[in-house]
């Protein structure tokens, strides 16, 4: 179900507008999941409660007030609704006359900043995480004795929403006769609160699979922006070339997992994804090469690659393998296009 309320009222250079918007979903499935003891049937659901407040003056000057208030069944009841808060400004300078007439060649310009949170809920593949799954007749370890309980996985008490805090300053401008724009971006994102799997629990703890928390924590940022230009030629044809690129780059800034034994293994203060491997050294010149060095793994003939002991222990294994790259995603990516069209077929 969704209702949404929206008004608009325009007093002289005043513009005002206000939004409020009510969501709720109910989803059924019924097959039952015998490994899941049936969770899997319980009806999914959320219900979401938004709004937006905005002014402008003289289409000058532009601010948003928004709010989003949202629940979710995957956490624990006194828990489940979350309060997500963001703004934004705008100022459009060429709407002033002395503007234009000092820079006539400025069509438009607007620089805007927005800052917010949002929420997810959608954590873990596992419902209702928060949890403790009791195991009847279980095997206590003691003997053959199979009558005892243990707990198969232990909930995460302190569950809460995963966070985003997101920041975005951007340009729009358009020049000549609006023949050229371009809209170019700041952006940055600071996720806290990640769910993950503890790993740094010690043994005595007597768990038996390690609990989920959120801990983990990471920053993404970067640009982008495209640039076209439009061009008629004569009164029957135009065409329009179109330039776009994003820049982004992010850093783990907290990940869960055990001590490593060397400082290079750590994930936190690397990219996320980073490419691991072996440092190639060049390869073997002959057979004495072979046999002063670190071992390899495989059998090491004269001309194959010679990779570097990076601990130091005359063996290569994975311990030797280090940060080469960032990850999969790229870090730069841009394009190019355009169009060719017929302003009339008469």
């Amino acid at each position: 179900m969704e209702a949404k309320a929206n008004w608009d009222r325009t007093f002289g250079l005043h513009s005002l507008g206000a939004l409020a918007l009510y969501y709720m979903e109910d989803v059924h499935n019924t097959q039952w999941d015998y490994d899941a003891m049936g969770i899997n049937a319980i009806p999914q659901r959320r219900q979401n409660l938004s709004g937006r407040v905005s002014y402008g003056y003289n289409n000058c000057y532009f601010i948003d007030a928004n709010f989003g208030y949202t629940g979710s069944e995957n956490f624990e009841p006194g828990k489940q609704f979350g309060f997500f808060p963001s703004g934004a400004i705008g100022w459009v300078p060429t709407n002033y006359d002395f503007m234009r007439k000092a820079v006539p060649w400025l069509d438009f310009l607007k620089i805007r900043f927005s800052y917010g949170q949002v929420g997810n809920d959608r954590i873990s593949n596992k419902r209702f995480p928060y949890l403790t799954i009791i195991n009847s007749n279980a095997a206590t370890g003691w003997g053959s004795d199979s009558n005892g309980v243990n707990e198969s996985i232990v909930g995460a008490d302190n569950l809460a929403w995963e966070k985003s805090t997101k920041a975005d300053v951007g340009i729009e401008a358009k020049f000549f006769k609006e023949k050229l724009s371009l809209v170019v971006d700041y952006f940055n994102d600071q996720r806290n609160g990640i769910f993950q799997q503890r790993t740094q629990v010690p043994d005595f703890a007597g768990i038996i699979t390690m609990p989920y928390g959120n801990v983990g924590k990471m920053r993404s940022y970067g640009a982008d922006g495209n640039i076209s230009y439009s061009q008629d030629i004569g009164k029957d044809f135009s065409f329009t070339i179109r330039g776009n690129f994003t820049y982004s780059k992010n850093d783990v800034q907290n990940w869960e997992q055990a001590d490593p034994k060397y400082p290079y293994q750590q994930i936190s203060g690397m990219p996320y994804g980073v490419q691991r491997g072996y440092i190639a050294l060049g390869l073997f010149r002959d057979d004495q090469d072979v046999e002063s060095s670190p071992s390899q793994f495989g059998t090491v003939r004269p001309g194959d690659i010679k990779y570097k002991d990076v601990n130091g222990d005359g063996r290569i294994t994975e311990d030797d393998q280090v940060p080469l790259a960032y990850s999969n995603y790229p870090l730069l990516m841009y394009g190019f296009g355009g169009e060719f069209r017929y302003k009339s077929f008469t």
